[in-house]
């Protein structure tokens, strides 16, 4: 079983004259095969661990790696990805279907119609797979934004409390999803849901680091 080391990451933010320290020294372990919820309060440092996995940040000190491997040495073989509580990185004025296109092409990824019929079918897409990115609802980004995640197949996937503006079923179905698919991958969610928290592998809880 391979596994992310995360060996003392700190990392501070500025806001004016202040810094405000948000992970310090910390460190931690994600085991491929698991699904690993994290809990903390506002501000813990929750996204910010997540965005440094994800590299959508850097660390200001400390290592990632897997196993023994460079953190960044193994992200230019596998791919990682990263579900925000508002989904972004879509082109506003492309369909449903051309986005995904886009976006598989970008990974060298082949698009198969069938294949993404099936995944916007999953969660009742595909009646709006010609409407543009910008007609859609705050829940069915989400949805969009995971349906990517599944077509992308990544190694490392990363949700930042991916119910946001979900309905619960859906919410279900997404969450039993990930359930099925974490043996050969490394999955970490946030989650303010205690029903979601509870059904993980196991939970992380990251505390104020001030």
């Amino acid at each position: 079983m391979s596994v992310i080391k995360i060996e003392n990451i700190s990392k501070k933010f500025k806001t004016g004259n202040k810094e405000i320290q948000v992970l310090n020294n910390f460190s931690t372990k994600f085991y491929e095969g698991e699904l690993t919820a994290i809990k903390g309060e506002n501000g813990s440092g929750k996204t910010t661990l997540l965005k440094i996995v994800g590299r959508h940040l850097i660390e200001d000190s400390g290592e990632i790696f897997w196993d023994s491997e460079k953190w960044d040495s193994f992200l230019k073989k596998e791919l990682s990805y990263m579900l925000l509580s508002t989904a972004r990185g879509f082109y506003y004025r492309l369909t449903v279907l051309q986005n995904l296109e886009f976006f598989l092409s970008l990974y060298k990824k082949k698009f198969s119609h069938k294949k993404t019929q099936e995944e916007l079918e999953f969660l009742s897409l595909w009646e709006y797979r010609g409407l543009k990115f910008f007609e859609l609802s705050t829940g069915m980004t989400q949805k969009l934004s995971f349906i990517r995640a599944m077509l992308l197949d990544p190694k490392i996937l990363l949700l930042d409390e991916f119910e946001h503006g979900i309905d619960q079923e859906s919410v279900k179905k997404i969450f039993e999803r990930v359930q099925k698919i974490k043996k050969d991958k490394v999955i970490i969610f946030i989650s303010h849901q205690e029903e979601l928290l509870n059904k993980s592998d196991r939970i992380l809880n990251i505390n104020l680091s001030r």
